[in-house]
């Protein structure tokens, strides 16, 4: 473990769940698996992930813990 985190989420709970959903099928994309695990429209969903700089149709395992946050 780290004394001092390298990446600080504001809400480490709702980080964990994220970050679990997407990995739940590790074949799926970001955006499947997301939708699948939280009660959002899909692009509604889809347009979150844009303005957040991830591509929807990306894998969890491409995505850096910093693009989670």
């Amino acid at each position: 473990m780290y004394p001092i985190k390298p990446f600080q989420s504001t809400d480490e709970e709702w980080f964990r769940r994220v970050v679990k959903a997407s990995f739940v099928m590790r074949r799926k994309t970001l955006l499947n698996n997301l939708i699948a695990a939280f009660p959002l429209d899909r692009s509604h969903l889809e347009n979150c992930l844009q303005n957040a700089g991830v591509n929807p149709g990306m894998r969890a395992e491409a995505l850096r813990v910093e693009d989670f946050i």
